[in-house]
């Protein structure tokens, strides 16, 4: 029989590194090694059959490994029971049109009363319905011609006060109800077509510890349960403790700006921490935390270091270094810094005006980025480059890469970096970079986020190439001693065995 692991996570989309990445890279190497493993996801998303087809399609997810959403696993058991009935509604009558490019709006004796969107492929998007007084009291949500989801609104507020999430077939399997006047949500009712019961929520906290335990109930033996967003951590706390293995995951830095011991506690992280010593394992990327979380909350013995791996890339050995070429691989948000390493970049281009900075991501901060980058005139040698899955070629067509976060937990792209023979430029800062880089070995630590440093490290090696390939050929031999598959495999090995006997 297969040891059953489920990992628990918000979400799962395709353009998501981080988090994400290390899900997947655990989820095959678990599953290649003789684990059943399936992830389970607790927020809704409408297409997560084509985000698990593409991910496998791009070799990020395993084949025999699945996405399971609570919304989908409650709107199946439902679909396989539910029979449809005929429609019976009456067609609308004395009605008129105005056709626009993406919204059809109907009108009766001159008022609106329904407006059909559709997007740029024609598809049906929603419907919304209007009172005599043009306030919304409801709206139909639609993927791929089938009703999916039907909210109500309040009449004075507009606030929702009803979401119904349907099958395919129209049967309501989840409704959710809603305070008209603060938007809160205030219950969930669950319908089984199977067996025509209805159970009661009074938090998405209770709903999604019912199905998490009732996934553990299904599996055969106790299976492991891995929580990896610090959102998810008291859910995962709360499940029966007989019926699974508990297990929290931290990917990254726990403390507030300044991001330094003495900070206060992210306050997504708090309660985890706070908890902690009610799982099976807490496990954290590095020493150095270990170190600073048992000094401030103790250590009960649950406390697990267990760094990433590198996973195998494509074929990227054919690929030649572009001498001239800086890259960064990263999402772009406020929290990585990126508008300091453009800054800094503005002195290298002031010495070698043939280098590019290439910067590789998706996220919130890319229009003020391009701004930046206008504003400093740097259009010929910084390009926002967009979400990339070949991160691979990246890396080995670069002679180096920067990572300018204000925190990490431990930076898979350094790995990853460093695994392609690419040295790394990074700021020193809590947690991983200083883990990873051998200072003048294989890489560069700056200190103090100095914007003159990392400057001066990318001058030289940009006017020393053949030493950015020497220090790529010592990284590359560290991560593969390391931090490979097989030590990773076993330190996962090793918790289980520990936790269970």
């Amino acid at each position: 029989m297969k040891k059953k692991v489920y990992m628990v996570i918000g979400n799962i989309d395709i353009d998501k590194g981080g988090i994400t990445r290390v899900m997947l890279n655990r989820s095959r190497l678990l599953c290649e090694r003789g684990y059943s493993v399936t992830l389970l996801t607790l927020n809704f998303k409408k297409n997560y059959s084509e985000v698990e087809a593409a991910l496998k399609g791009m070799g990020r997810l395993h084949p025999d490994v699945d996405i399971l959403d609570i919304h989908d696993f409650y709107k199946m058991k439902s679909t396989v029971a539910f029979k449809a009935e005929e429609d019976h509604s009456e067609a609308e009558e004395d009605y008129f049109i105005n056709h626009g490019k993406h919204h059809d709006r109907y009108f009766r004796n001159g008022v609106l009363f329904k407006d059909e969107k559709r997007d740029a492929n024609g598809e049906l998007e929603y419907i919304d319905y209007y009172s005599e007084n043009r306030l919304r009291s409801r709206r139909e949500d639609f993927y791929k011609g089938h009703l999916y989801r039907t909210t109500h609104y309040h009449p004075s507020t507009q606030k929702a006060t009803v979401k119904n999430y349907c099958t395919e077939h129209g049967f309501c399997y989840l409704s959710r109800w809603y305070s008209g006047e603060t938007g809160e949500l205030e219950k969930l009712f669950l319908f089984n077509a199977q067996d025509l019961s209805c159970k009661m929520y009074t938090s998405n906290e209770d709903f999604h510890v019912s199905w998490l335990n009732e996934m553990c109930k299904q599996a055969e033996g106790k299976p492991y349960v891995i929580c990896d967003g610090p959102g998810s951590a008291a859910k995962v706390l709360d499940i029966d403790k007989d019926r699974a293995y508990r297990i929290l995951a931290v990917h990254t830095n726990h403390f507030s700006f300044p991001h330094q011991k003495g900070s206060d506690v992210k306050k997504n992280h708090k309660e985890l921490l706070d908890r902690f010593k009610e799982a099976d394992a807490l496990v954290l990327l590095t020493k150095e935390q270990k170190r600073d979380i048992a000094e401030q909350y103790g250590n009960p013995g649950n406390i697990y270091v267990i760094p990433h791996f590198v996973t195998p890339m494509e074929d990227t050995f054919s690929i030649q270094k572009d001498p001239h070429l800086v890259s960064i691989v990263s999402r772009l948000h406020e929290e990585k810094g990126l508008d300091e390493a453009i800054r800094s970049f503005k002195q290298v281009v002031g010495q070698c005006p043939e280098t590019r900075l290439e910067i590789h991501g998706s996220g919130p901060a890319e229009e003020e980025l391009a701004e930046l980058i206008d504003e400093l005139d740097l259009q010929q040698h910084v390009q926002l480059k967009g979400y990339c899955d070949q991160v691979g070629q990246v890396f080995k067509q670069s002679l180096f890469t920067v990572l300018t976060s204000k925190y990490e937990g431990l930076s898979l792209v350094i790995m990853e970096s460093m695994a392609n023979f690419t040295p790394v430029i990074s700021y020193n800062i809590k947690y991983g970079p200083s883990d990873l880089i051998d200072h003048g070995v294989d890489g560069y630590l700056v200190q103090n986020r100095s914007l003159d440093e990392l400057a001066r490290y990318m001058l030289e090696l940009l006017k020393n190439p053949e030493k950015a390939k020497t220090m790529g050929e010592e990284g590359y031999k560290k991560v593969k001693a390391k931090w490979n598959e097989e030590l990773h495999f076993q330190h996962w090995e090793t918790l289980f065995g520990k936790i269970s006997h």
